[in-house]
Parts: structure tokens; C-alpha cells; sequence
């Protein structure tokens, strides 16, 4: 059976989450480099993460009020093709 390097990263995570261990005593006793186990913690392994790799999109609301209309933006986003994003 294959084990992709990715399931064996999530292996020793949850590995060094459940041993008590401090970072740099788990990636020591286990012979790696401490700079990428670091890097290893700090990653989302979650399932979304794990999917296709596209972005997914949530809807915050469906029409803006009266109010946000009429304020300013706190910020605005330009796309390529002239959509813009603004955060009110």
C-alpha cells in the first residue's frame, strides 16, 4: 500500500499533538529538520485543504443595505476584468 508523503506529514502531526512533546523534542527524537517540522504544524491538513485545490466561495449577504450603500468603502478590490470587491 502507498502512503503519500502528505499523509505521513499529517501522521506525525497528530503524532507530536497527542505525545505532550515541544516542537523541537518531536521533530529531534524523530530525525527532522525542525524549520519544516514547524512548517508542517503550521499547515491546514483540514479536508477542505485537501480537496481539489480550488477556492471556495461563501456568500455574506445577498444584497446590501440602504446604509452600506450610501457609506464609503473601508476597502475596494479591483479585478482583472473590472469586478470589484468592496468591504463596507
Amino acid at each position: 500500500m502507498y502512503i503519500s508523503k502528505r499523509d505521513k506529514i499529517i501522521a506525525l502531526v497528530e503524532q507530536w499533538r497527542e505525545s505532550g512533546l515541544t516542537r523541537r523534542a518531536f521533530s529531534v527524537q524523530h530525525g527532522i529538520c525542525e524549520r519544516t517540522f514547524y512548517s508542517w504544524c503550521g499547515k491546514d491538513f483540514t479536508e477542505a485543504a485537501k480537496s481539489s485545490g480550488e477556492p471556495e466561495f461563501i456568500e455574506l449577504a445577498s444584497e446590501p443595505t440602504v446604509s452600506e450603500k450610501s457609506a464609503c468603502p473601508l476597502i475596494e478590490i479591483e479585478l482583472p476584468g473590472g469586478l470589484r470587491i468592496k468591504i463596507y
